[in-house]
């Protein structure tokens, strides 16, 4: 089993955060780990109703190492009794998130909107939303799709998953995808619902 770290403490809760961290909490141990000297991570993760699901939250100001450094990460994974290869670290800083996650022996997700040149992540995601789309992937839950963006062969992907099925993508092709919606026809008193589809933008 994976087990996720989360880094990234902001003052507000991102949009659909909430809802990812219950999905991920049904299938995976969660964990924070945060460079705060401060115990205000931990204090945000239970004012938002979150602190539930997470099974450890570490802060500098209490372990005493900041991230990168390897003493942090190792902690985690022995509270979440969780060996470094079967583990994955989700963060927004390569030269931090990155480098500590990857120096231990941890899979590095990469929370970014635009498509890295380069960068030592096994994935790159652009909002915490995409998260569980590249956990399945990194699980080989579908290693028939290959591992390079469907559209421009990016090494950077994650899953996304469309009406037609998934499909492996980087963040700036990901882009390129927006929701669509057709025109309502009237028929009589009742109008056609309206039917979702997805189309790429040229």
């Amino acid at each position: 089993m994976l087990s996720l770290y989360i880094s990234s403490f902001p003052r507000r809760l991102k949009r659909g955060a909430k809802k990812v961290v219950e999905e991920l909490a049904n299938s995976y141990r969660l964990g924070a780990i945060s460079n705060s000297m401060s115990p205000a991570p931990k204090e945000f993760l239970v004012e938002r109703g979150l602190g539930k699901y997470f099974r450890t939250i570490l802060v500098s100001g209490e372990v005493g190492y900041r991230k990168p450094h390897p003493e942090i990460f190792l902690r985690a994974l022995r509270e979440l009794e969780v060996p470094p290869e079967r583990a994955v670290h989700v963060g927004d800083r390569p030269e931090v998130d990155g480098k500590g996650a990857k120096g231990v022996g941890m899979r590095f997700v990469l929370l970014s909107p635009h498509t890295p040149k380069q960068a030592e992540a096994d994935a790159v995601v652009p909002s915490i939303r995409e998260v569980p789309g590249a956990l399945k992937m990194l699980q080989g839950e579908l290693d028939s799709l290959g591992r390079e963006c469907f559209i421009c062969s990016s090494p950077f992907i994650s899953l996304y998953e469309f009406e037609d099925g998934p499909i492996l993508l980087c963040p700036d092709c990901r882009r390129g995808f927006t929701p669509s919606r057709g025109r309502p026809r009237k028929h009589g008193k009742y109008r056609a619902v309206y039917r979702k589809s997805w189309r790429r933008v040229l």
